[in-house]
């Protein structure tokens, strides 16, 4: 018998990755992107993820400003060439 209990929602997933002793990073390549942003925002506030960023930062600092997004507890690595962010990432 299996110790892992099934993940049958986002829910159930949320509450998976709440249990665990060490966040997961979140690698994102090309974040200057409002859905990202606010999706990778979103993660972080549910306390599931530590996320790294990988994209223009000045594109994300405004993007962030505009959405009133905080960049707090966000690794982000500037990197304008979206083929040199993909391989930092």
């Amino acid at each position: 018998m299996s110790k892992h209990k099934r993940i049958g929602n986002l829910d159930d997933l949320i509450t998976a990755a709440k249990s665990l002793r060490r966040k997961p990073v979140l690698a994102v390549v090309s974040a200057e992107d409002d859905a990202v942003l606010k999706s990778v925002s979103a993660a972080m506030r549910e306390g599931i993820v530590t996320p790294m960023l990988f994209g223009d930062l000045k594109k994300i600092e405004r993007l962030a400003r505009s959405w009133r997004i905080s960049l707090r507890g966000m690794t982000i690595i500037s990197e304008t060439d979206p083929t040199a962010a993909a391989r930092a990432a």
